[in-house]
């Protein structure tokens, strides 16, 4: 892709490359308006990151002290370098539980806090976590400092040079993750939450209980919205949300599916075992030759559907022995399940 990409008139993607990374590349739009423009999400904070974004603004001649910054959420390759491109008088827009996660992210003596426990409790080995730690991209590319963001709620407007965008808070990737709708173009800025050529990351977080039930709510709350475009935070651009929508729950149900049938045939896992026996879509010829930080991910997302497995009923987490082991628990019909969440019959516990 080129680095600079018109959208449509007034609406730009640059390309972001991010190095060594399978996401390739983050999208980061502009929307040029009248006297005061709007970056959406930034790439990490590393030199060519840096180079990326600031090639495409020299591109369009954007004026970063008329430029206001909207994060989409908290993960690194979104705000990493926030505070760099920032003018003196840009003001930078985020979802408060984001912002404070972020934040606190980058004080915290340990960023990890009780997600690194949680994964040892469920199996995960010591000197792998070690790596991830020390490797992961997000800790190592996050922003310089600390950002104190406008808050931007469920339902916020966000003027910028006479284009009025919409705050539609849509936790699931992350607590606070929140898409940013122009109803007036039908032009909605997804971020994570909907990607079109890859399936987000859905992962364990302290703030969610059930993160994946949380995520097929806000799949069920965009799916009311009158969208004709969708400019995600990563790879291809698509009109056809509705479509994805329904892919994204069928892929999760056969996923919830498959773990269901993993506990049954060996009671007492845990959820590292579980991830290991998972089918992944990964260049590796086995579990034993994927990279530390993806084993991380791998394990992250079978934790939320254990999660909500175990929140339907559908099976049993037992920590008596300090490891969790998983148990068969009753029959539950799991795509009537997701669609009682898509459709708001029932919220996640």
């Amino acid at each position: 892709m080129n680095m600079l990409e018109q959208i449509r008139d007034g609406v730009y993607r640059i390309g972001v490359t991010l190095p060594q990374n399978p996401l390739r590349e983050l999208n980061s739009y502009v929307i040029c308006g009248d006297g005061r423009n709007l970056l959406i999400d930034t790439g990490f904070n590393r030199p060519e990151c840096l180079e990326a974004l600031q090639g495409g603004i020299r591109e369009l001649g954007l004026d970063m002290e008329c430029t206001d910054i909207f994060l989409t959420h908290l993960h690194s390759d979104h705000v990493g370098l926030a505070s760099q491109v920032a003018g003196k008088g840009s003001r930078i827009y985020m979802n408060p539980i984001d912002n404070a996660g972020m934040n606190r992210f980058l004080t915290h003596p340990d960023g990890w806090g009780n997600q690194a426990l949680r994964f040892l409790g469920e199996g995960f080995p010591p000197d792998e976590l070690a790596v991830v730690k020390e490797n992961n991209p997000g800790r190592k590319y996050r922003p310089n400092s600390v950002l104190e963001a406008i808050p931007v709620e469920d339902g916020t407007e966000i003027e910028v040079g006479g284009v009025r965008l919409k705050g539609i808070f849509t936790p699931g990737h992350t607590p606070g993750h929140t898409c940013l709708f122009c109803e007036e173009e039908g032009v909605l800025f997804t971020g994570d939450h909907v990607l079109f050529d890859i399936t987000p990351n859905i992962s364990i977080w302290e703030e969610m209980k059930d993160p994946l039930a949380t995520y097929f709510v806000s799949l069920g709350k965009i799916a009311q919205l009158k969208v004709s475009l969708c400019l995600p935070g990563h790879r291809a651009t698509n009109t056809d949300l509705q479509g994805r929508i329904q892919s994204l729950l069928h892929h999760h149900q056969v996923r919830l599916e498959e773990v269901v049938r993993i506990v049954k045939d060996q009671p007492g896992i845990n959820g590292y075992e579980v991830a290991k026996r998972m089918t992944w879509s990964i260049r590796a010829k086995g579990w034993e030759d994927f990279p530390s930080g993806q084993k991380w991910f791998a394990v992250g997302e079978a934790l939320t559907h254990l999660a909500c497995l175990t929140g339907l009923g559908a099976l049993r987490r037992d920590e008596e022995l300090g490891t969790a082991a998983y148990l068969p628990g009753a029959p539950v019909d799991i795509a009537a399940a997701i669609r009682d969440y898509f459709e708001g019959r029932v919220s996640p516990k």
